[in-house]
């Protein structure tokens, strides 16, 4: 394969974007990062072009992709580029993807941002229908241009944050280190009906099921695909969740979500 794309996704936006990019791209593979988040040995990716797509979690690159590229060993002369997507901001992210690629001898070439509907129902519910359509349609016409960039290997300014964000980088990276303790959050409803999908679709494979009810674990991404995704809206988080609208992702399925591993 010339490009590979390696991907981060809990309520489907980053997956659809780089479903879309990968099939403007063409030879291009695919790839889940939990899907081989746990491999023993570091990775060696030989493709021509290299893309990670990932949401922006408080301003923050998620601590799973620092972890996976953490694993990888780079070539020479590889056009790499990063494709975030966010509800408010891609603030610090490109910038903490940059270094820690520069941990593994590798830089980032380029940076796209794009926003997509929000999805993080322990502050906010989903947004209106309509605006989520307009927002989705933006986004698919951004998708096809960082295909047509990545092309040509078009080169992009890397944004690092503003000044005043810089200067709560470290509280907001505090935030996201202690993701696995705020799991405990985390509890399922009466209504729940021991179906499993939570344990299925969760990217860190952090929720177990003891006598058909979910048993969350100390390794959450805050992804709140658990929540996002059940089928009878019976899990949630804390008290803040009970009364708001869910989103996923319209255009990807349910299967596709799953932790599983390619043969």
């Amino acid at each position: 394969m010339k490009n590979v794309i390696f991907y981060f996704s809990g309520t489907g936006n980053s997956l659809a974007l780089a479903k879309q990019i990968t099939q403007k791209l063409g030879d291009t593979e695919l790839i889940s990062v939990p899907a081989y988040s746990d491999a023993a040995e570091p990775i060696k990716i030989t493709a021509e072009r290299i893309g990670f797509v990932f949401p922006v979690y408080f301003g923050c690159l998620p601590p799973v992709m620092k972890r996976f590229i953490s694993n990888l060993e780079f070539g020479r002369e590889q056009y790499i580029f990063g494709v975030a997507n966010f509800g408010g901001g891609s603030w610090l992210a490109f910038g903490q993807l940059d270094s820690a690629l520069a941990e593994r001898g590798a830089a980032l070439s380029a940076a796209f941002p794009v926003k997509m509907p929000g999805n993080y129902i322990v502050k906010y519910g989903a947004l209106p229908q309509s605006l989520q359509n307009k927002i989705l349609e933006r986004a698919k016409s951004k998708a096809d241009g960082i295909a047509e960039a990545v092309k040509g290997k078009i080169p992009s300014a890397i944004p690092r944050g503003a000044p005043p964000l810089k200067i709560f980088e470290k509280r907001l990276l505090k935030i996201t280190e202690g993701f696995g303790k705020m799991a405990e959050n985390f509890h399922a409803g009466e209504n729940c009906n021991g179906c499993g999908v939570c344990a299925k679709v969760c990217p860190a494979g952090n929720i177990s099921l003891k006598d058909s009810a979910p048993v969350w674990g100390g390794s959450c991404e805050q992804c709140m695909a658990c929540i996002q995704w059940c089928p009878r809206e019976a899990v949630n988080y804390a008290d803040k969740t009970a009364k708001r609208k869910r989103y996923h992702h319209p255009e990807i399925k349910l299967s596709e979500m799953f932790r599983t591993k390619p043969d």
